[in-house]
């Protein structure tokens, strides 16, 4: 993936072993809050990546879900030392004092990125070189100079082609790291004592101020994309302060990593990377005969995104194929479903790609949503087709006479008839 970013889906594919199976009709579970219910800056409560939440206020309670990042939550009821507040339109508790043991549940340490930091930095060993990538500092085992340098290029121009191009300010605290080993095998043994994490095949994980990843046998310009998505996690976090819908978050990310660098090192917004590589996203397939799950079509994969533009439009048409009002409401268990994500992935990247295009006349819309989130606001699927002005259906096909442009302009084949 770039896996999730963040793991925020593996948490929600693990909760899935959690929930007694009366509840079988919700993945997440959870008594619905008032969603009228006034909250006042006075009414909201930090709760760190890694809380558990709970049906009722009582550690042998039923798990709903981990908190998936550091994020501000409205205050619903107060009991002692726990706390009700509403989460995805749900009422869940949380213990302030301490988080409670959940019985045959050992909780894994994404809230704790310090120690995340600390093992991958050991996992490097005496090989670990410190340098500057734009405003994070990275640790390594990579002796590529030249390589070292174009990472260091984009990473750069990352914090203003964020602000410019979604009118947020991310405000990096300065201690936002990397680590980027030379082997893949290095990355991955740090997600041996995380199946949650591993089952997910990710490529690449960031935490709340880490972001670790491996040059495998990735070349420059895959590196470059893999990089920027997962650094786009950490400013989302600083920027929006809150867990975003999936579409939205991993949308963002995929967007960022499409841009190509100009000739001064700038990320420019024109551009799409990838050249002429459409057909490695297919895994040399029929183009006409692509069902979803047959193919990698976004770049976290491997491919360009050219190929997970090419890989949208032949899927377009699949009985199967998620609408964009069905992409929008995704939980994150939906999202990274294996037979799906890399589509949901490919689709929610050019979404937000054709939403920022001056042809889409959007650009305000989304905009405005992102700041509604920035001040606050929840992101329900009501905040966003309101702030979006637009009816679903208008969107969709406003998105799909868009790629057909894209592909035209990028030399990507369309689908025939």
């Amino acid at each position: 993936m770039t896996l999730l970013g963040r793991a925020l889906a593996s948490i929600s594919l693990l909760t899935l072993t959690l929930i007694p199976s009366s509840a079988a009709q919700e993945p997440v579970l959870g008594t619905r809050s008032p969603l009228a219910t006034a909250t006042t800056d006075e009414d909201r409560i930090w709760a760190e990546a890694g809380t558990p939440l709970l049906q009722s206020p009582s550690p042998r309670a039923p798990l709903v879900d981990l908190l998936p990042s550091d994020t501000e939550l409205p205050v619903l009821e107060r009991r002692g030392d726990w706390v009700a507040v509403r989460y995805r339109s749900m009422k869940v508790w949380f213990a302030v004092a301490a988080q409670p043991e959940i019985p045959g549940f050992e909780l894994p340490p994404l809230h704790d990125p310090e120690r995340r930091l600390r093992e991958a930095r050991a996992r490097l060993g005496v090989a670990e070189r410190v340098h500057a990538l734009g405003p994070f500092t990275l640790y390594t085992d990579v002796e590529d100079e030249v390589l070292l340098e174009r990472l260091a290029v984009a990473s750069a121009d990352l914090e203003r082609a964020y602000a410019e191009r979604y009118g947020l300010q991310p405000r990096l605290l300065g201690n936002e790291s990397v680590v980027l080993f030379r082997e893949e095998e290095d990355y991955r043994r740090g997600e041996e004592a995380q199946p949650e994490i591993a089952v997910l095949d990710p490529h690449g994980y960031a935490g709340s101020t880490v972001a670790l990843l491996s040059v495998g046998g990735r070349g420059a310009a895959a590196l470059r994309q893999l990089l920027l998505h997962e650094l786009t996690h950490l400013l989302n976090r600083r920027a929006l302060a809150r867990e975003l819908p999936p579409w939205l978050e991993e949308g963002l990310a995929e967007d960022l990593s499409y841009l190509e660098l100009d000739e001064s090192g700038r990320l420019d917004p024109e551009t799409l990377s990838g050249r002429g590589t459409f057909m490695g996203g297919l895994r040399g397939r029929d183009l006409g005969s692509v069902r979803l799950g047959d193919a990698s079509g976004t770049n976290a994969w491997g491919s360009s995104p050219r190929a997970a533009l090419a890989w949208l439009l032949h899927s377009w048409n699949s009985t199967n194929r998620p609408s964009v009002e069905t992409l929008i409401d995704l939980p994150w268990t939906a999202f990274v479903d294996p037979g799906y994500r890399a589509f949901h992935y490919a689709e929610s990247g050019f979404l937000i790609r054709y939403l920022l295009d001056d042809r889409s006349g959007l650009a305000p819309q989304l905009k405005a949503l992102l700041g509604a989130i920035a001040a606050g606001e929840e992101p329900t699927g009501e905040l966003i087709w309101s702030r979006l002005e637009l009816p679903p259906r208008r969107l969709e096909k406003g998105f799909y006479t868009w790629l057909l442009g894209q592909a035209a302009a990028y030399g990507v084949p369309r689908p025939v008839g």
